[in-house]
């Protein structure tokens, strides 16, 4: 499905949620999703979230960040919430 995307014209962003945590679990193999992001045209941003993003698709990447939770309800005993952390 992300390959299609990609190939159709109308689409300017593909998001990849959690992929970089799929691929370290083995759900996706990490050529597969190399093999995708290099379908982007140059004016496509393909975005890839997750924690445990492989050493190839680090270096794919044009950016990189690292989101850090500095405070967070769930350590102070608030369940997650549906739509935020679910």
């Amino acid at each position: 499905l992300a390959r299609q995307r990609l190939l159709s014209p109308g689409i300017d962003m593909l998001v990849l949620d959690e992929v970089c945590d799929a691929v370290s679990l083995g759900l996706f193999v990490e050529q597969d999703i190399l093999d995708t992001v290099a379908l982007a045209r140059s004016d496509q941003v393909v975005v890839l979230t997750g924690h445990d993003a492989c050493p190839a698709l680090l270096e794919r990447a044009d950016t990189v960040s690292r989101v850090v939770a500095v405070k967070h309800a769930y350590k102070n005993g608030r369940p997650p919430q549906r739509g935020v952390e679910l």
